[in-house]
């Protein structure tokens, strides 16, 4: 994954826990690295060990922390300079989650070798928002989850979301149900 995804992950922790609860899970993964390179590649593994870190240090289900890890990289990415590209995309929920996509592409043009996962939304009879999700990974749901969340809070909606169909549990994609409760008063 691109270091933009790890130097993520280390804001999180260090946003929320503070910088030596980030060094105790550098050293948890031998990291010796002081930082990371945004625009460059990094080995999987390297990420799902620092979730794994991360989720040892804290206590936490790895589930909960890529959910965590979700909501925050909607802050932290407008934070990098991608944050015209997200209210580029949609002017609302539905039209942002119908475009979501449109992202990666963007991304992938300045990021060669990019794999990101894919969302298609299906309008659920009831008025709610279907997402299916594909990803090239395996494991990162929960992220989705929080993005979800995320996503969310910036259009100051409050959502209700399920997990309809789960690839873990034999599905051949996970799929996302999103309901629309109320708008967020400011």
């Amino acid at each position: 994954m691109y270091g933009i995804v790890n130097a993520a992950i280390e804001d999180l922790v260090v946003s929320t826990h503070g910088e030596s609860t980030w060094e105790a899970i550098r050293e948890r993964v031998g990291l010796t690295m002081p930082t990371f390179v945004t625009t460059e590649d990094y080995p999987d593994e390297l990420t799902y060990a620092l979730v794994g870190a991360v989720a040892e240090t804290l206590n936490a289900p790895p589930e909960e922390v890529l959910r965590l890890f979700g909501r925050h990289w909607i802050t932290y990415t407008a934070k990098q300079g991608y944050g015209d590209l997200l209210k580029f995309v949609g002017h609302d929920i539905r039209e942002f989650l119908a475009n979501i996509d449109l992202i990666h592409a963007h991304v992938a043009s300045s990021m060669p070798g990019l794999r990101t996962p894919t969302l298609e939304l299906e309008d659920g009879e009831d008025g709610s928002y279907i997402i299916h999700y594909r990803s090239p990974r395996k494991g990162l749901a929960p992220m989705l989850f929080g993005l979800l969340e995320g996503i969310g809070e910036m259009f100051s909606v409050e959502l209700e979301i399920t997990q309809r169909d789960r690839l873990c549990d034999g599905a051949d994609h996970d799929v996302f149900v999103v309901r629309l409760l109320s708008e967020v008063s400011s």
